[in-house]
Order: structure tokens, then C-alpha cells, then sequence
């Protein structure tokens, strides 16, 4: 029962997380690509940034006057976007409100984080193709008892690992959360460990004894 109960927690822990979104994005961009990130004040005679960071928190540049485009606009090119995750874009001016905050997101294909219902369906998938591999391992687990896996259940196993990779991608296309892939590409070795070398070692290891009784 405490088992259940632990197993209940962390996956209760794992969806809050999922779910949780930021907030004030200037918008979200592809990794790799150069961002041009723009702030309007008409009566702005000059935008500095003050700095602008990595999702970790380091600072990219800092201190850097943005460039005039005419009609209130100012504008830096960001050249630095492999990281993926929320970077902080900040700065100060002589008009508007003096100062701004924003952040934005960079992501492997630019996509926006989901949300709302997608979101929900996301989770959902990731416990039913999560329970999949898992209940296949333990399966063929059960059968190596008796020394007696076959190479029909090795197949599965294979499958479901498959059906959970098929997930993985097109969770990283959607997603975008990066601690949450952080998550799912730990569990992908899991899953690939458990369901491809160890699965094929018992189907190795039941082979050898069925020659040894047949000899």
C-alpha cells in the first residue's frame, strides 16, 4: 500500500509540474535562429538593455544601447539561441515606464509550450505509453522466472519502447517545457535499458537453457 501510495505522489508532483506555465512572454522563437527582440516607446530617445540571460540565469550581454528603427522602435539582434528554456530580456529608457521586464522562450522547433486541453492530453499520454513499457518489462520479467522468454515477447518489448520514443518526439515538438523533456529523456534510458539490453540478455539467457536441457 505505501508503495501505491508513493508511486500515487509522484506522479501527482510530476503533472503539477507539466502544467505549470510561465508568464509575460515577448513570444517564443526556434533554437539556433537569430531573435530580433523590439520595444515601442514613442517618446524614447534611447532603450538600453540591462541585461539579457540564460534560463540559468547567466547573463548573455548586458549594458547594450538597442538600435533606433524609426517611429518609436528599438531593436537588438540576439545571435546566441542554443539554450533551450525562458530567457529574461530587461532594460531602461528615458520615456514610457522608464523600465521593462519580459521574458521569452526558446524551443527545438519554435513551437509554443502547450497548454489548456493539449496540455492535459499530453500527460495522459505520457502515463498510458509510460505504463505501457513498463508493464511489458515487468512481463517478460515475470516469464525470465522460468527461464522462458520468447523471442514474440522480446518483440513487444521492442514495440513498447517504441511507442514511447514515437512520444518522446513528438513531446519535444509540443511541449517545450525544458525540465519536463530534462525528465522524459531520463526515463527514455530507463525505458531503453530495461526494455532493450536487459530484456535481450534473459531472451539470451532462456536460449542457453533450453540448449543446455536439450543437450
Amino acid at each position: 500500500m505505501n508503495k501505491k501510495v508513493f508511486a500515487f505522489m509522484f506522479m501527482f508532483i510530476f503533472a503539477l509540474t507539466l502544467v505549470s506555465a510561465s508568464v509575460d512572454s515577448l513570444g517564443t522563437f526556434k533554437q539556433g535562429e537569430n531573435i530580433r527582440l523590439k520595444q515601442v516607446c514613442s517618446n524614447a530617445t534611447y532603450i538600453n538593455i540591462s541585461s539579457i540571460t540564460y534560463p540559468n540565469s547567466s547573463v548573455i550581454v548586458d549594458n547594450i544601447e538597442m538600435t533606433s528603427s524609426g517611429s518609436g522602435e528599438f531593436y537588438y539582434v540576439l545571435t546566441d539561441t542554443n539554450t533551450l528554456g525562458t530567457y529574461t530580456f530587461s532594460g531602461v529608457s528615458d520615456g514610457c515606464n522608464n523600465n521593462f521586464n519580459n521574458n521569452f522562450d526558446i524551443t527545438p522547433f519554435g513551437e509554443a509550450p502547450a497548454t489548456g486541453n493539449f496540455l492535459v492530453v499530453l500527460i495522459l499520454l505520457f502515463f498510458v505509453v509510460s505504463g505501457i513499457a513498463i508493464y511489458s518489462f515487468m512481463w517478460v520479467l515475470n516469464r525470465f522466472v522460468k527461464l522462458d522468454v520468447t523471442l514474440n515477447q522480446v518483440v513487444l518489448s521492442y514495440c513498447s519502447f517504441g511507442i514511447y520514443l514515437m512520444y518522446y518526439y513528438f513531446a519535444n515538438y509540443y511541449w517545450g517545457n525544458v525540465f519536463v523533456m530534462d525528465l522524459l529523456e531520463s526515463f527514455l534510458w530507463v525505458c531503453g535499458f530495461m526494455n532493450l539490453f536487459i530484456v535481450m540478455v534473459l531472451f539470451v539467457l532462456s536460449l542457453v537453457k533450453n540448449f543446455g536441457e536439450q543437450a
